[in-house]
């Protein structure tokens, strides 16, 4: 696995001797709006037209800790100005912001309609849509959501797109963020245009034995990350994102039942992101898997009920590797197509915009990540520790006692105080593990994950044990 890894990092252009840049700070969490129940008999709750929805729709996902809202693509003959206005309304007096789907409107692989140069664009979109929501909504109008998950030959595409944006002085300031693929996507995903077979590879598919718990494969292994580093890294640096976004969900049956392909997964995907927008003085985004299918029988790999306990070691995972922010999918209750019929997938409202059982969980999980970054935020990534998946010791952390404990380190100045977040290897069974420290600190401090408050646990120690039975996570202050 240190080979990977290690290719990831010279991939994404941050390799160890590069100054690692804190990513934004950014306050709350973003969300994926879905607005299917504008389209359906009677437009029940739509938010794009009802400007009661529209409020009730951004008070509930704003009470699970939503601040960014990535309004919907819907259609480019459906998606107005006059909708838009709608929903935008309803962001701004709540202090929010708000960023525009431009997937449909510019042409790539996956929207073969869109606009195919900047006079097109700017006559069909910028003009009656994107300018005048920049007057009326100034600053709470905050940026473009570009093509989702584009395909691997999108990228010119993408950067004509910004060149386009960028040199018109209406839009001076709007942030740009893109969503990539997962790093198992299948060649389907990556074409971008043979929509029925889009998914993503089984773990014997990338050369991980299930079974045996291995790689099987290491060379599959290999060529998967460079070409996933190779196309994450052309997609930011094309289309010059503010946010670049990854969306790996762990909790499918497929890597539900093979820890080893997840943790591969994760620790890659999550590596590559957070370095790619780290050496580029970006913001690394992943998304949490608020959504579970409700007709799994319906659905390939459906996703799994996710509980805040899930949501938070998956958020650890990602600080714990370099990242910056989270975001969420899905906004709302929304079907797909599966040999066509109809299934449903619950997500954090319902069609009547009111929350689902699982706006609980992702208030907790949002709550959980906004605590982290709040004090990762003022310090500087400096690496992760795991005797499983790389190096073994840090510039922190000197060793982990057992395998159940993985480290991310982050230091400021000349360390005089340091951060440490731990994350369990498991994400439903507890785990603990002793940690040797490189130096002696004056004080450690633990910070209780419900009430913020910081606790001393040691004094004139180069120790700590770590327990994770609890929670999945853990963030320690190291203060010589």
């Amino acid at each position: 696995m240190i080979r990977s890894l290690t290719a990831s990092l010279l991939l994404a252009g941050a390799a160890a001797s590069m100054p690692a840049a804190a990513g934004e700070r950014v306050d709350g969490s973003f969300v994926f709006m879905s607005a299917d129940s504008c389209y359906t008999a009677g437009n029940e709750g739509c938010y794009l037209t009802d400007p009661a929805a529209a409020t009730k729709a951004v008070d509930e996902l704003a009470a699970v800790g939503v601040k960014h809202f990535l309004l919907p693509g819907t259609h480019p003959q459906r998606d107005t100005l006059a909708q838009l206005r709608v929903i935008a309304r309803a962001v701004k007096d709540r202090g929010f912001d708000f960023y525009t789907y431009e997937g449909w409107s510019w042409k790539s692989k996956r929207a073969p309609g869109g606009a195919p140069d900047c006079a097109a664009y700017t006559a069909a979109r910028i003009d009656p849509a994107l300018a005048p929501l920049r007057v009326e909504f100034g600053a709470a109008f905050a940026g473009l959501h570009y093509q989702d998950e584009p395909a691997e030959d999108d990228p010119a595409a993408l950067g004509r797109q910004t060149d386009c944006v960028k040199a018109d002085p209406r839009l001076q300031g709007l942030k740009i963020f893109v969503n990539v693929l997962p790093l198992h996507a299948n060649d389907a995903s990556y074409g971008g245009t043979d929509i029925i077979h889009f998914g993503s590879r089984k773990p014997e598919e990338f050369g991980v034995d299930c079974a045996a718990g291995a790689i099987a494969n290491q060379a599959t292994v290999d060529a998967m990350v460079t070409r996933y580093s190779n196309y994450a890294r052309n997609i930011l640096d094309q289309s010059r994102a503010d946010y670049l976004a990854m969306n790996l969900y762990p909790f499918v049956p497929a890597l539900s039942q093979c820890p080893r392909a997840t943790q591969l997964l994760m620790s890659e995907n999550m590596s590559i992101i957070a370095n790619l927008a780290r050496s580029r003085g970006r913001t690394s985004v992943a998304y949490l898997q608020n959504v579970h299918t409700a007709t799994p029988a319906l659905h390939p790999q459906p996703f799994e009920l996710t509980g805040f306990g899930e949501l938070r070691w998956y958020a650890t995972w990602f600080y714990a590797f370099g990242g910056d922010a989270v975001a969420n999918f899905a906004s709302h209750t929304h079907p797909f197509q599966s040999d066509a019929q109809t299934g449903w997938q619950t997500a954090i409202l319902g069609y009547d915009n009111r929350p689902t059982a699982l706006a609980e969980h992702a208030l907790n999980g949002n709550s959980y990540a906004a605590l982290l970054q709040r004090h990762l935020g003022a310090y500087a990534y400096r690496g992760f520790v795991d005797n499983a998946l790389g190096p073994p010791s840090g510039e922190l952390v000197g060793w982990i006692s057992n395998h159940q404990v993985l480290a991310g380190e982050y230091g400021r100045g000349g360390d005089a105080q340091a951060l440490v977040v731990f994350a369990r290897r498991a994400a439903k069974t507890g785990g603990g593990a002793t940690i040797g420290l490189q130096r002696w600190y004056g004080k450690v401090e633990k910070l209780d994950l419900w009430t913020g408050a910081w606790t001393t646990v040691g004094t004139a120690t180069n120790r700590i044990d770590v327990s994770l039975d609890a929670d999945p996570g853990a963030l320690y202050r190291l203060t010589r």
